[in-house]
């Protein structure tokens, strides 16, 4: 099962995503894993990390976390029916990905080729966490709205986002838009 639950920053998402997935495992059984992609790369980023971790601390459950920036992937045999794998988030598991290799300079990265290969990555990932006898919650970015990018990097960035969100929503069981707080369900029968 797989509950796509996206927002716009600080939008609650997060929160909103943890609780669902305490509830799920308050009522199942299974264990919580937490599968954190972001990287300390400057003070805002160890701050917002911080208070991630301390929202988690404070909720009196036991979550197993996984710093994984890249490969997702190579997790899936930790995972056991029952369980519940909150992926937060894919929107920075993207730019890991995309820019992993961002010393091979902007022609590599912009290649579509190469764009290509990311995408089947992250999407084949998707899939093998949706069709995982576990539930999954993917938390994910709204970004780019109405705002006109022309840096060729940035387009890049959010055609590949549009795309794996496009894929997330069409694996979901449910799909969860999140703004100032308040959950709206676009897809599935909610479960609240």
């Amino acid at each position: 099962m797989l509950l796509f639950v996206t927002g716009a920053v600080r939008s609650g998402k997060s929160s909103y995503a943890e609780k669902r997935a305490i509830d799920y495992v308050k009522a199942v059984g299974g264990s919580l894993h937490y599968i954190a992609t972001s990287q300390v790369e400057d003070e805002e980023m160890k701050k917002r990390i911080d208070l991630h971790q301390q929202t988690r601390k404070k909720s009196n459950v036991s979550w197993m976390v996984y710093e994984q920036p890249y490969d997702l992937q190579n997790l899936l045999p930790r995972f056991q029916q029952k369980d519940v794998v909150l992926i937060d988030c894919l929107t920075t598991l993207l730019n890991n990905e995309m820019f992993r290799e961002w010393q091979k300079g902007e022609d590599y990265i912009l290649n579509k080729c190469y764009l290509n290969t990311i995408y089947e990555k992250l999407a084949e990932m998707l899939s093998s966490y949706a069709h995982g006898p576990w539930t999954t919650i993917v938390v994910s970015n709204e970004i780019g709205e109405g705002l006109p990018h022309t840096e060729k990097g940035t387009m890049a960035y959010l055609a590949l986002l549009g795309k794996l969100h496009q894929w997330a929503v069409q694996l979901a069981d449910e799909a969860i838009l999140v703004e100032y707080g308040i959950p709206i369900l676009k897809k599935g029968v909610s479960q609240e």
